[in-house]
C-alpha cells in the first residue's frame, strides 16, 4: 500500500457520533498500521464550541487508553468551531489550516482532504 503524501484531513460535523464511533477509530487503525504519512493532521469542525483538548477528550473513549501510540495519534488531532452559514467562518478555517501547515511543518501545498459527517437541514 502506498503511503499518501503529507496532508491535513478536515472533518465537517466532527462532534457527532459517526466521527467518534467510526471515522476516528478507522483513522487510528490506519495510523497504527503505518498507512498514514509521518506528516499528517486531522482537524475536526462543527458548531459545537470545543477546544482541541475538549475534542480529544470526547473521542478517547473510542480508542485504546493505554497505548503510547494513542497519545501520539491524539496529538495530531485538532478542533475548530464553525458556523456553516457564515462566510467569515470559512475564512477563519482557512487561516487555521494555514497556521497548522506552518506550525506542524506540513507543506502549504499539501493535500487538503475534506470529509462531511453532517446532516443537512432543508427548509421550505
Amino acid at each position: 500500500m502506498k503511503i499518501p503524501d503529507p496532508h491535513i484531513l478536515t472533518i465537517f460535523g466532527a462532534s457527532g457520533d459517526l466521527t467518534k464511533r467510526k471515522l476516528i477509530p478507522a483513522l487510528y487503525q490506519l495510523y497504527i498500521n503505518h498507512h498514514l504519512p509521518d506528516d499528517f493532521a486531522i482537524l475536526g469542525t462543527s458548531r459545537t464550541q470545543l477546544t482541541d483538548e475538549g475534542f480529544r477528550d470526547r473521542i478517547t473513549e473510542f480508542l485504546p487508553a493505554t497505548e503510547a501510540t494513542t497519545l501520539n495519534f491524539l496529538n495530531r488531532i485538532y478542533y475548530h468551531s464553525i458556523d456553516y452559514e457564515l462566510n467569515a467562518d470559512y475564512c477563519k478555517l482557512k487561516e487555521r489550516l494555514n497556521g497548522m501547515s506552518r506550525d506542524l511543518n506540513i507543506p502549504q501545498n499539501c493535500q487538503r482532504l475534506f470529509g462531511l459527517s453532517l446532516i443537512l437541514r432543508y427548509e421550505r
